[in-house]
């Protein structure tokens, strides 16, 4: 258990540790102090926390004099950055009414998983050390049982960090489960997607689910955009929204939507098991999103702030040379663009399949208003570079037939699932105002792998490239393709 201790006053910080070292638990406490306003700003956005105790009267800097209002931005600091980690404050006399109102400001939450909300701010005087330390001891009990619960990997690699393996146990007490069994299915940096099934013991799972977590600030978001977005799709295209965990983590939580039964197959691996129902399972996945057809607004883009979109010029670090002249001459042509709402990230593993074929989706991080063709082109370069394809490892497509990207009969040769290119090649296409919207599309979503797949990074540059070279055909900007042309100025 981590605990930040703020506190100026050298008696009182000796006091603290020698009172928590008599305690049967000092062995499991890692305590880091901080003497300032300035000190515990630098600490508390570098390191996360299970319980922060905070004088309410502290200097800005070292030799300064304790204000009230140093205290305060202390605690208002720790409550904004880690809004999941109890606090406690430590006060005189003199400051009762005002410790009164900041513990009112937050409200109880359950951090524990058992159901009951547990006060997330309290406050205690200078000498009564007595309260501070049962809060401790209650909570580094709570997070023993937690720790109790055990999570099951397919790998080592697999495992969640500590505070999204924290957010992922409160999910499971409050059900009741003693072990999880998880499976990634991707994610940023700062978040993990999993698929999770609960157990309370060796029988039947308690529910699958599929779990996000990460920052609560992205997971408001998510939520926002679920109740924005998925609710208007039909009934049962999409997973329900059966929980959150908002506290008990510091400033991870955790969004958990439920997975019937007969929705536990990625679209991926349905692909490998059913590979000339590809087809069908497309148009029914079209369908489905067809439903956010609505208001449509049509502009003129330029394709280079198509690419921005995506992914910058810097990001694009050793591979912007390998950029060609039609490459750089097609970011400087417009194309005209319908923006509907797209899913946003509509790759393989975040389609679930039933055995009768009717699709699932999850993760409505990325909902919003995106070009038409978005959806369709992402699913289909996503057979090629996301991490959980199985055709990774297939011989095609080869780094030539990517730069014949937009011819597909020539590109087609050799895949493993024709059907599925085709039906989204289609798909984005009927979406589009235009061929060269699509292409444009395809240009930036190529270039953007590079910064994220695995996969060869001339299978990504070969596709922009021939998108790049159709795009530019179609828009009438052949005559400018010997030129040498910075995609960012």
């Amino acid at each position: 258990m981590r605990i930040l201790l703020v506190e100026d006053d050298e008696a009182s910080i000796r006091r603290f540790m020698d009172r928590l070292g008599a305690e049967p638990f000092a062995g499991e406490i890692d305590v880091s102090t901080a003497r300032t306003l300035e000190a515990a700003r630098e600490i508390v956005r570098a390191v996360d926390f299970d319980f922060a105790v905070c004088d309410l009267h502290i200097p800005r800097d070292a030799g300064k004099e304790p204000r009230l209002d140093h205290g305060i931005a202390v605690y208002q600091l720790v409550a904004s950055t880690q809004p999941g980690t109890p606090t406690m404050l430590v006060t005189g006399s003199g400051d009762e009414r005002r410790a009164r109102q900041l513990v009112a400001e937050r409200p109880p939450a359950d951090i524990f998983g058992v159901n009951e909300p547990y006060p997330m701010s309290d406050f205690v005087f200078k000498d009564e050390l007595d309260d501070c330390m049962q809060r401790i001891g209650d909570i580094a009990l709570q997070l023993d049982a937690l720790d109790a619960i055990e999570l099951v990997t397919e790998s080592s690699e697999d495992w969640p960090d500590p505070l999204q393996a924290r957010a992922l146990r409160i999910f499971a007490r409050r059900n009741g489960a003693r072990r999880v069994e998880i499976r990634p299915l991707g994610g940023l940096s700062d978040a993990a997607a999993v698929r999770a099934s609960i157990f309370q013991d060796d029988a039947d799972p308690i529910a699958s689910v599929f779990a996000k977590l990460g920052p609560l600030d992205a997971l408001d978001d998510e939520a926002r955009r679920y109740h924005e977005a998925a609710l208007r799709l039909p009934a049962g295209a999409y997973a329900p929204l059966l929980d959150r965990v908002e506290a008990g983590a510091g400033r991870i939580g955790g969004l958990f939507y439920g997975l019937a039964e007969q929705h536990q197959t990625s679209l991926f691996e349905w692909l490998e098991r059913n590979p000339e129902d590809a087809v069908a399972t497309i148009d029914r996945l079209r369908e489905v999103l067809g439903t956010w057809r609505g208001k449509e607004d049509t502009e003129e883009v330029l394709v280079t702030s198509l690419r921005r979109e995506r992914i910058g010029g810097g990001e694009l670090g050793e591979h912007a040379p390998a950029l060609d002249a039609a490459s750089r001459s097609f970011e400087k042509r417009s194309v005209e663009v319908r923006r509907t709402l797209q899913h946003g990230d509509l790759h393989g593993e975040n389609v679930l399949v039933a055995e009768s074929g009717a699709p699932l989706l999850i993760d409505f991080a990325n909902v919003a208003p995106m070009p038409a063709a978005f959806d369709p082109v992402v699913l289909e370069l996503s057979l090629v570079f996301q991490a959980g394809s199985p055709f990774l490892d297939h011989d095609w497509p080869s780094a030539e037939q990517c730069e014949r990207w937009a011819d597909l009969q020539s590109y087609l040769e050799g895949c493993p699932v024709p059907g599925l290119i085709r039906a989204c090649r289609r798909w984005a296409m009927d979406a589009a105002l235009s061929p060269a919207a699509v292409y444009a599309v395809a240009y930036a979503e190529a270039l953007r792998q590079l910064a994220y797949s695995p996969r060869d990074p001339a299978l990504a540059l070969g596709i922009a490239r021939s998108a790049a070279r159709e795009g530019l055909r179609l828009t009438g900007g052949e005559e400018d393709a010997g030129r040498s042309l910075d995609p960012d100025r």
